[in-house]
């Protein structure tokens, strides 16, 4: 079975979500989900933490082209935030790390 934990910290318009754990296709609709929830608008900034991503398969690499194709359709700003050597080689191997912004955990994105 697979462990994922979701946490969301929300200001105005910069919306936090937190993968902890494990990311395959039994947790996958739990964060689109959680993602679904955040209410987005222009101006505001969609942030998916997975710096304590413990292992993600292809299913989440769906659920993040999927939020950022949702930011993008709010004119909303995305990015993913510290994801693990495991996670980013996947994002590099697949392309995906030149289509969504991908970012080491900068100091003051994650915590408002």
């Amino acid at each position: 079975m697979s462990d994922l934990t979701i946490t969301r910290t929300t200001t105005a318009t910069r919306h936090v979500v937190t993968a902890t754990g494990e990311l395959d296709h039994r947790s996958a609709s739990r964060l689109r989900e959680a993602i679904a929830g955040v209410p987005l608008g222009s101006g505001h900034h969609l942030v998916l933490d997975l710096s304590s991503l413990a292992f993600c398969d292809s299913s989440g690499l769906t659920v993040f082209i999927g939020a950022h194709e949702r930011a993008e359709a709010e004119q909303a700003a995305f990015s993913l935030v510290g994801p693990p050597p495991p996670v980013h080689k996947m994002l590099r191997l697949t392309g995906l790390d030149t289509v969504l912004t991908v970012l080491s955990k900068p100091a003051g994105l994650l915590h408002p």
